[in-house]
């Protein structure tokens, strides 16, 4: 479907606008300020023939030329965000999960990000699905009572949370585009060898935070993860995929990992057998995709050359990526060398238009997606255990009003790439236009509607001209706002 359901016959470019409001001020976790555009609907004037004019930038589409695939865009459901949305009103925890998928009058998300295990945005001690180190053979089916088990899920909310929004989302009608996949912090200490690292941190008989992978216990980590699949199958729950370890170079004060770019190759693979062994996910048709790496952009060449030279590295369905460090440019690089790799951005927060640029330039290097992390905290920062502060998520929760909370312009921002691009959306060929005006345009599986969404980072209003089959259409947008043009092809 598209937003507007337009027919055949509907020739008007309809804009959507999205303004920020002081981006990544921490002034927002104690009050709100006035949001000037929040995902406001309008129509422009039809596109005409082109025209000599030539004094406005002009940014010309490709509808015919093709790139990526969009699996979709989102938020994470970590157990911070879970555990404040635990302390709300049923229905004002069923109208925050509403916004977040509703195409109509949400932001529309599709693609949500889980956690493996505990990571370090929770509320609650660190744990993994089998901390207590087995005496003898692994008790996956938890036979003895401290074996392998998903029940702290359960007691945090998180199973129920996302039966909910999957719930919501049938009822909405978009069950079938929303997506999860899963990403490990860490796995059970046991499978992991102590480093001068991991020993220097309180607290750390469990051995979650730092440590290293145990090459003697890849197999045994490939059987949890699987465990943890059917579990979540057999709950209503399928993954569409998961990473193999998050920032797998990181060594720090809360659940991680070191792995290294062989230890994830030969896991891809062992995994690959397990998932293919499990009556459950083949009765289910449960075949998640494997991503690697799952790290900054300045690491992924090394990490990602390293799989490419390993007799494993056709397990890997794609590569994940945070923008922590380094370019865009070297996971567009990777795209290119690795054409039969998807690549995805699977971690960050941004704000105002300059993220939102950001986005653009993602996208732009081939991301098939992008998902936000955390989704909600409260006003007194709560509840996490990063080393650091974290600035505004895109809700705050009053921490003194459980109830109450404030959506922030990144909400309705990413509601201007999530409501429009749909799960099999293909980006298109477009001019990269002028540095402070970055542009991305996509076209409908059916080939039929063109969606371009358009970044105005200055602090004045900017004109543009774009050109698409011979037709051309003039706009306006306005300062430090995001923009969505929606119309239908003239050759449809």
């Amino acid at each position: 479907m598209t937003l507007t359901q337009n027919n055949k016959s509907d020739s008007a470019i309809h804009v959507w606008m999205t303004s920020e409001s002081h981006p990544g001020s921490m002034e927002w976790y104690q009050k709100s300020f006035p949001i000037q555009r929040k995902l406001q609907n309008s129509t422009i004037p039809s596109a005409s023939p082109v025209s000599e004019r030539c004094d406005l930038p002009t940014v010309s589409l490709d509808p015919d030329t093709v790139d990526q695939e969009i699996l979709g865009f989102g938020t994470s459901l970590e157990e911070s965000t879970i555990y404040n949305l635990s302390k709300m009103s049923p229905q004002k925890r069923e109208e925050i999960l509403k916004k977040l998928i509703d195409p109509m009058d949400g932001a529309g998300m599709t693609l949500f990000r889980l956690t493996i295990g505990t990571a370090d945005f929770t509320a609650q001690k660190f744990y993994t699905y089998y901390d207590t180190p087995p005496k003898g053979q692994p008790d996956w089916d938890n036979q003895t009572g401290s074996g392998f088990s998903i029940q702290k899920d359960h007691e945090y909310h998180i199973i129920d949370t996302i039966l909910q929004l999957l719930r919501i989302a049938k009822e909405l009608g978009v069950d079938q585009e929303i997506r999860f996949f899963s990403s490990p912090w860490s796995p059970p200490g046991w499978m992991k060898l102590p480093t001068p690292e991991s020993e220097s941190y309180p607290d750390n008989e469990l051995l979650l935070k730092g440590g290293a992978m145990n090459n003697d216990y890849l197999e045994d980590l490939a059987i949890y993860y699987v465990r943890y699949l059917e579990e979540y199958t057999l709950l209503g729950i399928p993954i569409f995929a998961m990473t193999l370890q998050n920032e797998p170079y990181l060594e720090i004060d809360y659940p991680s990992c070191l792995m290294t770019p062989t230890q994830q190759a030969a896991l891809a693979r062992l995994l690959k057998q397990k998932i293919k062994e499990s009556t459950i996910l083949q009765n289910f048709h449960v075949n998640p995709l494997l991503w690697g790496f799952d790290h900054n952009f300045y690491d992924g060449w090394n990490y990602v050359n390293e799989i490419s030279h390993t007799p494993n590295w056709n397990f890997l369905d794609g590569i994940a990526f945070h923008p922590y460090g380094g370019d865009a440019s070297d996971m567009g690089k990777i795209a290119d060398t690795f054409p039969d790799k998807n690549v995805y951005l699977t971690e960050r927060a941004v704000w105002g238009a300059e993220g939102a640029s950001e986005m653009i330039t993602w996208l732009r290097n081939q991301s098939c997606s992008y998902n936000s992390w955390v989704t909600m905290l409260d006003s007194s920062t709560g509840t996490h255990q990063w080393v650091g502060t974290p600035g505004p998520t895109m809700m705050i929760q009053d921490a003194d009003h459980p109830d109450e909370y404030r959506i922030l312009p990144e909400f309705y921002l990413l509601g201007q790439f999530a409501r429009f691009v749909r799960p099999g959306y293909r980006r298109i060929s477009s001019d990269e236009g002028p540095s402070r005006l970055p542009n991305a345009a996509f076209l409908s599986p059916d080939a039929k509607t063109i969606v371009l969404i358009a970044v105005n980072a200055e602090n004045m209003e900017c004109s543009l001209r774009f050109i698409c089959e011979n037709m051309e259409f003039i706009t306006q947008i306005p300062a430090n706002t995001v923009a969505t043009y929606q119309w239908n092809r003239v050759s449809c």
